[in-house]
């Protein structure tokens, strides 16, 4: 089945229209679609006209083509471009800090009580950035310092052209960061999606300054067993599927490409937000302004590629046995949106619990792939109840 087909079947199952709309235009293609319609959208938002959040599609044909010749576009280049002081009108009110110990401009915020130790390290996944953790640097800055880093080519940080965006460049940005930079001890790992291989990555060459890790929806690769339990979940995963198929027809890069027009789709439909509701047009810039160009989309299409194709540069090798022995005997817990269609649950617990096969691991019903964004009241709770209960006497 092709990519078209395949995101057809997607939209029409929750817009039984869309199929009339792609007839009409005769464009079967998913890319100019799905470009048309997130245009439109933002567009019909930018009127104050009606817009369907629910598919991200305006009322009119001729909003439609209206919208595709509307300049979406923005001058290539490497600086972060969303502005340092830009609070997307109030939602992000943490200052900006950079460092550029790695080689390039990368953002973090750091907030809280500057004491030494017990610090609390927040990772974001694909295609995120330190935003999806709003809700809780507040409530948890109150008692304990928190860092959030954005990932190279995410967020306010910078996206640089001469760099493989392999996992294993993202660790030593965050080692940089993080040891060089930050000096921490007595780090929590807080870590969703590709934050879980990517603190695991850290922690496994900075064993001695993590604490404990508080996983959600993602894999912390320390087991055997893990990498099989990975490829079956590609094989059904929507969001895999899709990636797989954009890539044999030759479409994945020239979608993730736009990421500034289709995020919003990518994380509702194809890895889940439970609550689309959430989507305002607020929250639509938070996440699409990172990707205005494809040179600022180098980040986002790189971990799925990852995923399927491999890393760019060389391997890693096998981690020090005496490091991950060090990780597994640490506090951990796991706290799963069910209704992920990206990291299916039914791989993703079982994949944690070999390597913590004692550890709690608390389901969320109603969450999807973004238990930050869907149930973050939860995942306060749980996160707060980790910490006191794993807190060292």
């Amino acid at each position: 089945m092709g990519t078209s087909q395949v995101q057809g079947n997607l939209w029409a199952a929750r817009a039984p229209d869309y199929a009339e709309i792609v007839e009409q235009f005769g464009r079967p293609l998913y890319e100019e679609v799905e470009l048309m319609t997130f245009r439109a959208y933002h567009a019909a938002r930018r009127k104050n006209e009606p817009a369907d959040e629910g598919c991200f599609r305006t009322n009119t044909s001729e909003d439609l083509m209206t919208a595709v010749s509307t300049d979406n576009t923005a001058p290539e280049g490497t600086d972060p471009v969303i502005a340092a002081d830009e609070t997307f009108d109030g939602t992000w009110p943490y200052p900006a800090r950079f460092n550029e110990a790695a080689g390039f401009r990368q953002h973090y915020v750091d907030e809280g009580p500057e004491r030494p130790g017990q610090t609390i390290v927040m990772l974001h996944g694909e295609p995120t950035w330190g935003y999806e953790w709003r809700h809780l640097i507040g409530p948890l800055s109150r008692h304990h310092r928190v860092v959030v880093p954005d990932h190279m080519g995410f967020g306010k940080s910078e996206t640089p052209q001469d760099r493989t965006y392999d996992a294993s460049e993202h660790i030593l940005n965050l080692e940089s960061l993080l040891v060089d930079t930050l000096d921490l001890t007595d780090i929590t790992l807080v870590v969703r999606d590709w934050g879980g291989p990517i603190g695991t990555g850290f922690a496994l060459r900075n064993p001695g300054r993590i604490s404990r890790i508080f996983a959600v929806n993602t894999v912390l690769p320390l087991a055997e067993g893990i990498d099989d339990l990975m490829k079956a979940n590609g094989a059904e995963s929507r969001w895999f599927q899709w990636a797989q198929s954009a890539l044999a027809d030759g479409s994945f890069e020239q979608i993730l490409g736009q990421a500034g027009h289709t995020i919003a789709h990518l994380m509702i439909d194809l890895q889940h937000v439970a609550r689309p509701e959430i989507a305002t047009p607020t929250w639509i810039r938070a996440y699409s302004s990172p990707f205005p160009t494809p040179a600022q989309c180098r980040g986002v299409i790189a971990f799925p590629r990852q995923v399927l194709e491999g890393p760019q540069g060389p391997p890693p090798g096998p981690p020090p046995m005496e490091a991950v022995a060090a990780l597994r005997g640490l506090p951990a817990m796991l706290a799963v949106g069910m209704r992920d269609t990206a990291l299916l649950p039914k791989y993703v617990i079982p994949a944690f619990k070999l390597s913590y096969p004692d550890a709690p691991v608390v389901e969320i019903p109603g969450a999807g792939h973004f238990p930050t964004e869907d149930a973050p009241e939860t995942l306060l709770a749980l996160l707060e109840l980790f910490l006191q209960t794993s807190a060292r006497t």
